[in-house]
């Protein structure tokens, strides 16, 4: 980290298609991203993954190490922030596949109680 308190466990977000360029993401892996409050995602940051770009073969991390320092880890006594249920949830499912799950669901339902009302309807005949 270079600027900034986050704490040693909290949430960066990309959007999928958009400014995050699909990207993904390693545990365990290092990456440099500039990180601002989120506007569009479900995290405590968000990330644009497609910049900085300057056009040109260029040692990024060294020159954000010469404006603002060394890197430093993230600090203990800063907020903490967990990943949230619907985060954990679309990262394994994509969203599409959810909502086409949930409709499928609910015409089921629909199916259900109408077959239920149907063989009542009869047997009260």
């Amino acid at each position: 980290m270079f600027k900034g308190d986050v704490g040693s466990t909290t949430t960066v977000g990309t959007l999928a298609n958009h400014n995050g360029c699909g990207t993904s993401y390693q545990v365990g892996e290092e990456y440099l991203l500039f990180v601002s409050k989120p506007h569009q995602v479900d995290a405590a940051w968000e990330s644009y993954a497609c910049g900085p770009y300057t056009g040109t073969p260029f040692d990024l991390r060294s020159a954000t190490e010469k404006v603002y320092g060394s890197p430093h880890r993230p600090r203990e006594s800063a907020p903490e922030t967990e990943i949230s249920w619907q985060t954990r949830i679309t990262a394994a499912v994509p969203a599409p596949v959810l909502a086409m799950t949930g409709i499928l669901l609910l015409g089921l339902i629909a199916w259900t109680i109408s077959v239920l009302r149907r063989r009542r309807s009869r047997g009260l005949q």
